[in-house]
């Protein structure tokens, strides 16, 4: 793809309209690359952001549904030093497989230890390939269907101009549904909708009561472990936000803050440092251009954190409030062993 100008050009400005437009199938690279998408939005096209780490809503679209989720994952490697990923990659592979040698020498000649060496090794890598098969099979190909089936109805329900939009059909209860479809009576269904719309406007105002009823005891804190309890959020000269290591390594640039509503991968360039409530599997393609990662929450086991010290890219998660606090464009340092970012260092 990065060889051929049509498509690089498409990808660039995110274009993706001249792909599938009539006529352009007669150039050889779009034929191909639109025959390979196919057949990979046949394999993939029911994920639309479940996995540990996503920001998700039932809204969300699936790939089948918005093309241009995994378009744009695609078209981020036209940013990206190919070769350096594949050498990166080959390089992590050495790696591992050296590390297993040092620990099989360092065992010697104890068969036993050997074995279950062996087994446990076999086991944490068969974990990982269930876990990744659940995330998809279970997670994604079933809310992935689910969203479909409840996409197929709306796009019905406004092809018939009942509602305005496909999403709409959200805003109906199943028991309004069956009514309708038993008294014929589906004209009712728009202003159904509106008030509907009206009510949830009025619920998203309120705030949720921190407890329901019987009032929780408070936690003793110990005087003597108080000053052990890790920092996190905004220091009091709002200079730096602390939070949870979980990359090592330092990192100085400009700030990309995206707030991780759909599974859409944020628009980034190289050297950008992404400053994200939170970011699911789906946003990993972009990794290897930025230069550093923030989250508000995150865990130092989710995909996100993985892939960074995979790729040896600084990450600090548990920061609170970084999106609220760091504005688009500004720069920041991040220092992934420490845990901390530092707003507008002097550099």
């Amino acid at each position: 793809m990065k060889t051929d100008t049509f498509l690089s050009d498409a990808f660039e400005t995110r274009n993706y309209d001249v792909i599938f437009q009539r006529g352009s199938g007669k150039h050889p690279a779009v034929a191909k690359f639109r025959s390979r998408f196919r057949l990979l939005l046949k394999t993939w096209g029911r994920r639309n952001g479940i996995g540990y780490g996503s920001a998700w809503r039932p809204t969300d679209p699936t790939w089948n549904m918005k093309p241009e989720i995994p378009l744009d994952s695609i078209g981020s490697f036209v940013r990206q030093d190919l070769d350096g990923l594949n050498r990166a990659q080959h390089d992590s592979t050495r790696e591992r497989k050296a590390l297993i040698r040092t620990v099989r020498n360092k065992i010697g000649r104890n068969r036993k230890l050997r074995r279950q060496f062996d087994f446990e090794l076999y086991r944490a890598t068969k974990r990982s390939e269930f876990m990744e098969n659940h995330n998809y099979l279970i997670e994604q190909c079933s809310m992935g269907e689910y969203r479909e089936s409840i996409n197929r109805l709306g796009v019905a329900l406004t092809s018939h101009g009942l509602i305005e939009s496909a999403d709409d059909v959200f805003f109906l209860r199943l028991a309004q549904l069956d009514a309708a479809a038993d008294t014929g009576d589906y004209a009712s269904l728009g202003s159904l909708v509106i008030n509907s719309k009206d009510q949830y406007a009025e619920n998203a105002k309120l705030t949720p009561p921190d407890y329901l009823g019987t009032k929780p005891p408070d936690k003793e804190v110990d005087p003597a472990s108080e000053g052990d309890q890790p920092v996190r959020g905004l220091s009091d000269d709002g200079s730096t936000l602390f939070g949870e290591p979980s990359s090592s390594g330092t990192f100085t640039g400009k700030a990309r803050v995206v707030i991780s509503r759909t599974s859409r991968p944020p628009d980034v360039k190289k050297g950008d440092v992404l400053v994200t409530d939170n970011a699911g599997p789906d946003w990993v393609p972009v990794f290897p251009l930025i230069g550093a990662l923030v989250l508000d929450s995150g865990d130092n086991f989710q995909h996100a954190s993985l892939i960074c010290r995979e790729y040896g890219i600084p990450c600090v998660i548990q920061t609170k409030e970084a999106t609220s606090k760091i504005i688009d464009g500004q720069v920041v340092a991040v220092d992934g062993t420490a845990g901390t970012v530092t707003l507008n260092p002097m550099v």
